[in-house]
């Protein structure tokens, strides 16, 4: 039966007043009772999700749509009422604060003269509500927190997630280099503790270098003179038999007795060499030249540079000079009656001796560095056509990692 028929027979049976909304359709069936008139009215709207509204003895039934659109409320929803008093927050604040938790019948009104809250909302959200008003309504302090290493910008990144949401608060000066927070005194000491672990006194190493040039010469051999050996075999010497003996040790032989002798036998510094090839096709037999000449090189001291490098941060010494590159631009070619217009720039060029370190000094006393060594001199220099000085700069860098402990000395060559 349609549900309007079905309220019309309850309205004449029970002699009540009722008014149908228009939004009101829709069948039911039921079976009732011995129940009495508001029992059977409550059974047969809820069965359509319908509601109703009382005033003066006029009932009006409606859907619950229609009727949390006209009251603002869910129909069949109970409320209750409290006044919340704050005595750390404004009531104002706390306003701003629990208005995304009340439900949608629920209101919020507040009275600044006496710094309270009244609220009117379902008791679930009631209860919820007092909760979060006991965790954010609590006595608040305000420190500065003044920096002797770190920075406010390093550091306020890292203890800004720690400020209480709801109430806390964190700034920072730069001038001062200090970080002002008010929050309540636990939390304030969770942050003082947070601050004094970051601001600390970077670790500095001390740094000693030695750049040296080192010149080889011919002198500075090491290995078997072949091409004495070639140069008087000739067709199938390489798969002849090798025989012969090395001596050793033979520390006092002057460098001119490296030179082969008319034997083809050779002696120098530290080995003697005497390696004989045999069976040739024309019966000759000859001796190779072991060349071991352990002699000093030249070596030229380019910089001694000392420097202090911090944790984490580059450092970087040079000692030399810029070398100036001239470049000349023709602005305008001229014509016969009027002068080319040329423009010249000047670039620098670092040359001479450079060193770049970045250390990363852990506490167990060993340190991770990069280093970057160069030794750079000006060879020649190119002059163009248009008088553009270019010059051609040797160099010799090398870049790398490593992992040394304190006072320990490290060689970098190549």
């Amino acid at each position: 039966m349609d549900v309007v028929e079905v309220l019309k027979i309850l309205s004449r049976q029970s002699g009540m007043n009722i008014v149908v909304g228009r939004n009101v359709i829709g069948r039911v069936t039921v079976f009732l009772t011995d129940v009495d008139f508001w029992q059977a009215l409550q059974t047969i709207l809820e069965t359509r999700d319908l509601a109703y509204a009382e005033k003066d003895g006029l009932i009006t039934v409606m859907t619950a749509q229609d009727y949390e659109r006209v009251y603002g409320k869910t129909f069949g929803s109970k409320t209750e009422t409290k006044v919340l008093t704050f005595k750390n927050i404004d009531a104002a604040r706390a306003k701003t604060l629990l208005d995304p938790f009340r439900s949608k019948v629920g209101t919020l009104v507040t009275n600044e003269g006496t710094n309270t809250l009244q609220v009117e909302d379902t008791p679930e959200s009631l209860a919820r509500m007092e909760s979060m008003v006991a965790g954010f309504d609590v006595p608040t302090e305000t420190r500065v927190f003044t920096l002797n290493h770190g920075t406010v910008e390093d550091i306020l990144p890292k203890v800004s997630p720690l400020v209480s949401r709801d109430y806390g608060n964190i700034q920072a000066d730069k001038r001062s280099n200090s970080i002002v927070v008010t929050d309540n005194p636990n939390r304030l000491n969770v942050i003082g503790r947070m601050i004094d672990s970051f601001d600390v006194r970077d670790r500095a190493v001390l740094i000693e270098a030695k750049i040296v040039q080192v010149l080889l010469t011919d002198d500075y051999q090491w290995g078997i003179n072949w091409q004495y050996v070639f140069d008087r075999v000739a067709g199938n010497a390489l798969k002849s038999p090798i025989k012969g003996t090395l001596s050793q040790n033979l520390l006092g032989v002057p460098l001119s007795d490296a030179t082969p002798d008319a034997s083809g036998n050779v002696k120098a510094k530290g080995v003697t060499g005497n390696v004989k090839i045999t069976k040739l096709p024309h019966g000759a037999t000859f001796s190779s030249v072991i060349n071991f000449l352990d002699t000093m090189v030249k070596s030229n001291m380019l910089s001694s540079p000392r420097i202090m490098a911090l944790n984490n941060r580059e450092a970087k010494i040079h000692v030399g000079t810029n070398q100036p590159i001239l470049t000349r631009s023709i602005v305008n070619a001229g014509s016969a009656t009027t002068s080319a217009i040329v423009t010249e720039d000047v670039k620098f060029q670092p040359v001479g001796v450079s060193l770049a370190v970045i250390p990363s000094i852990g506490s167990d006393g060993y340190l991770t560095m990069k280093i970057t060594p160069e030794v750079s001199s000006v060879d020649s220099v190119i002059t163009t056509e248009n008088g553009s000085s270019i010059p051609i700069v040797r160099t010799s860098e090398a870049e790398t990692n490593i992992l040394v402990k304190d006072g320990v000395t490290v060689v970098i060559g190549g």
